[in-house]
C-alpha cells in the first residue's frame, strides 16, 4: 500500500488515496453494518454500487468485475490487522485518544465484494 501511495504521489495522484478510499468505505458500509444489512444479500447491492461509484474516481476505473477485483485486493491488504496494531500504542505514547477501527467496516465491504465477484 505505501509503495502504491508513493507512486501516486510522484506520478501526481492524490497523496491520501489510503484515507480518501478508508472515508468511503467508512461512509457507505457503516450505515449498512448498523441497519443489520448481511453482505451477501441482495439489501447490500445499492451499497456496493454506491461503493463502487464513489470510489472509482479514487481508482480510476468503473464498477466492473476487473475495478471490483482490485477494490477487493486494495482493501483486504488494508484489512490487515498489523496496520492496527502500530497506531494504538503511538497515541497511548502521546496521550491521542485511540484511533477508530476500521477492521468490522472493512471485513464488511470485503464480504460483500467478494460475494459479487464472478467466480
Amino acid at each position: 500500500m505505501a509503495e502504491e501511495q508513493a507512486a501516486g504521489h510522484v506520478q501526481g495522484g492524490p497523496p491520501a488515496l489510503h484515507d480518501d478510499l478508508a472515508a468511503i468505505v467508512r461512509g457507505q458500509i457503516t450505515p449498512a453494518v448498523a441497519a443489520g444489512v448481511e453482505p451477501a444479500s441482495l439489501q447490500a447491492d445499492p451499497t456496493i454500487a454506491t461503493l463502487m461509484t464513489r470510489s472509482a474516481h479514487l481508482l480510476d476505473c468503473c464498477d466492473d468485475a476487473a475495478s471490483r477485483r482490485r477494490l477487493l485486493a486494495r482493501l483486504e491488504r488494508v484489512n490487515d490487522p498489523r496496520g492496527e496494531r502500530y497506531p494504538s500504542p503511538l497515541a497511548v505514547v502521546n496521550g491521542w485518544p485511540g484511533p477508530e477501527g476500521l477492521r468490522p467496516v472493512l471485513d464488511r465491504a470485503v464480504r460483500a465484494l467478494q460475494a459479487r465477484i464472478p467466480g
